[in-house]
């Protein structure tokens, strides 16, 4: 992160890409969000357990729904990436992502 850029690194070819330029940057602030609850609940639960309050099921259905939201936040993430290195091979082997040759554009 520099600045307020948030960006990965691909593992595979150091490559490094910013979540906003990925089209996950609103996905990764809903994420950072969900954590932030999460961790909240979890203090909130260490406070309970002191005492004698139990979770109740309206924050298990919680929980579970974060579950899901993360899930698909993981598979909307590896399908973008999956998309943006598709596009990385395409520009190596010399295409465009519309299947042009790179140098050559369409007429019109």
């Amino acid at each position: 992160m520099r600045g307020k850029n948030i960006g990965v690194i691909d593992l595979q070819n150091k490559r490094k890409h910013r979540l906003k330029t990925l089209g996950v940057s609103g996905d990764f602030e809903t994420m950072s969000e969900r954590i932030r609850l999460e961790e909240a609940m979890n203090r909130q639960q260490e406070k309970a357990s002191e005492g004698t309050q139990s979770t109740t099921e309206a924050e298990t259905g919680e929980r579970a729904a974060q579950a899901q939201q993360s899930d698909d936040i993981e598979v909307k993430a590896e399908e973008v990436r999956t998309k943006h290195q598709e596009e990385i091979e395409g520009i190596r082997r010399g295409q465009t992502s519309d299947g042009q040759k790179a140098g050559k554009e369409k007429k019109e």
